[in-house]
């Protein structure tokens, strides 16, 4: 059994760096009137971007929390129960239709190379909010985005998609590695 949070992607970070950025602007621009070569001033600018820039996207677990919240995933090999503010309910998994579950990887994982929820080429550090549960439960959609917090979550979560699969073929099943 793992218990995952459902999550709600929060823009706090985007704020914090458009911010910053503003922030350096006006600061170069009034130091740049002090001293017109200002060359100093700009350095420091640079190095403060850079390390706002390394707090909250390079070192995973330690920036701004990139979701809020909003109810827990309980998944076992045969069965899902689902905690939010909308209610509870525990679904076997042969009941549901059209069951897709998406797992592109845990809080801190480095994924490299490019994929459909990559920008670029390269290393990149995933903030463990891209995975995603969808099911079909008498005939109504149930969508989620969910946490993975760690690896041995991120295992117990493979081992039981793998079970899922077997117990029933309909499943879509998507685990990037």
């Amino acid at each position: 059994m793992v218990k995952l949070e459902i999550v709600k992607r929060n823009s706090n970070e985007k704020i914090v760096y458009l911010s910053s950025i503003l922030f350096l602007i006006i600061l170069v621009w009034i130091m740049t009137l002090i001293d017109p070569s200002g060359t100093v001033f700009l350095i420091i600018g640079f190095l403060a971007l850079l390390t706002v820039f390394a707090i909250f996207k390079i070192i995973p677990n330690i920036g701004i929390k990139k979701h809020t919240r909003v109810g827990e995933l309980i998944l076992n090999e045969t069965w899902l129960e689902v905690k939010n503010v909308i209610g509870q309910g525990k679904f076997d998994i042969k009941d549901l239709d059209k069951l897709k579950i998406e797992v592109f990887g845990y809080d801190g994982q480095s994924r490299t190379g490019s994929s459909y929820a990559l920008e670029g080429t390269g290393m990149h550090p995933v903030d463990g909010l891209e995975n995603k549960l969808s099911y079909l439960y008498q005939g109504r959609p149930y969508k989620y985005e969910f946490y993975v917090e760690t690896i041995p979550q991120s295992e117990d979560l493979k081992r039981i998609i793998k079970k899922w699969t077997s117990y029933n073929k309909h499943i879509r099943a998507n685990i990037v590695r």
